[in-house]
């Protein structure tokens, strides 16, 4: 039973900072025996022909951004469907202008890889990410541009960065310079919150009906969603995500996928001072240990392989699809965190609650995860609000 006042104290939004997270708040449940032997049965390896079927948009969501397993399995998905000829886009979370030199190399139009890397917002400057664009370059030379899978951005942020570039090279600059001027100068930070995620699914249709072929979009987990994270309240998010509005336009042709892990070490950029108002400070690398039982990766905490399970799958009226249309735990990391709020499961930082089956069509659990190792020791700095 929780106490009254520790209810009360997460009720009135201060989980970030007390004991509000999974080791208090993940609540075992009697269907959990029936979820972890479905899961058993179901669990399979990750294999990209299974997550497409008639979809047009896949967005696999990452549960940490500076989580190195996380992005290379990510990143072989997409190979894989690259290969297979189904993807023809990949949308990262970036703004159009910052992914046009990323665009224009991997055409082999000109320009440098390290410094489109280096230059783009969020956790791409390192060797596993050139790796990748290493090879999506190769795989687009001697095609057709029409066969060429191409880099689009589809965020809106860093409006100060609109006028460095040159709007003949980059498509759809001027648009997204005014979402992101918007944004900037919106009243309040839910507003900004909310306008930002809807934004970004205008921008991953527009980006879709101008593609012959399959879009990926690489964004975090928490975007990536159909539904919004439950409060400790138990009310719903005020703050929708790009997935409810990618569904809502798309339906079934609409795929959201989590890529989260166990345990591990993650990359950060901490965050300093109050919890209200921080301030950004250098890279750094956090501890994650082994998650509570009750949460989605303590689900298939045996495993020791990458786990796919499809909740599409799971059955009506069944002990185990009760277990996933109840709010459970999962890992959720932004690009800047309090290092050592995000190190405790006492704490919510570092993660989000959800109806898992209403959320994601997929999730793929890794043992384990490595940090990312990154070239930049000082980083344009993400907004607070950035996940």
């Amino acid at each position: 039973m929780h106490s009254s006042v520790g209810d009360a104290v997460c009720s009135l939004g201060m989980c970030m900072l007390l004991a509000c997270g999974p080791q208090r708040y993940a609540v075992r449940s009697p269907f959990e025996p029936d979820a972890r032997a479905w899961a058993a049965a179901h669990a399979g390896a990750p294999q990209a022909s299974a997550l497409i079927d008639d979809a047009r948009v896949l967005a696999l969501g990452e549960a940490a951004h500076g989580a190195r397993d996380v992005f290379l399995a990510r990143a072989e998905l997409t190979q894989q469907l690259i290969e297979a000829g189904w993807a023809r886009a990949l949308v990262l979370e970036a703004s159009a202008w910052d992914t046009c030199p990323l665009d224009r190399w991997v055409r082999r139009q000109g320009g440098d890889l390290h410094r489109a890397l280096a230059e783009l917002p969020g956790l791409y400057g390192h060797d596993d990410s050139a790796a990748f664009f290493r090879w999506l370059r190769g795989h687009n030379a001697g095609k057709r541009e029409a066969e060429q899978v191409g880099i689009f951005g589809m965020d809106a942020q860093s409006a100060s960065a609109c006028g460095a570039i040159d709007t003949s090279s980059c498509p759809g600059r001027a648009t997204r310079c005014a979402q992101a001027q918007a944004l900037e100068r919106a009243p309040n930070l839910g507003e900004t919150y909310f306008g930002r995620d809807e934004i970004m699914a205008g921008n991953v249709l527009e980006i879709a009906a101008a593609t012959a072929g399959g879009v990926i979009v690489w964004v975090h987990a928490g975007h990536a969603s159909r539904s919004a994270p439950l409060l400790f309240n138990d009310r719903w998010s005020q703050t929708a995500p790009m997935g409810w509005f990618l569904a809502r336009a798309l339906g079934p042709a609409y795929r959201p996928m989590t890529v989260t892990f166990r345990e591990g070490t993650v990359a950060v950029q901490a965050l300093r001072g109050g919890l209200i108002w921080p301030h950004f400070g250098e890279f750094t690398t956090v501890r994650l240990e082994a998650v509570p039982e009750a949460t989605l990766e303590g689900l298939v905490k045996t495993s020791e392989q990458p786990v796919l399970l499809d909740l599409r799958a799971l059955p009506p009226l069944e002990p185990s699809t009760a277990w996933f249309a109840t709010p459970r735990f999962t890992r959720s990391l932004g690009a800047a965190e309090h290092p050592k709020m995000v190190e405790r499961s006492t704490v919510m930082r570092g993660w989000a609650r959800y109806v898992l089956r209403e959320a994601f069509d997929f999730v793929l659990v890794l043992p384990t995860t490595r940090p990312l190792d990154l070239w930049l020791a000082t980083p344009r700095k993400p907004k607070e609000n950035s996940k």
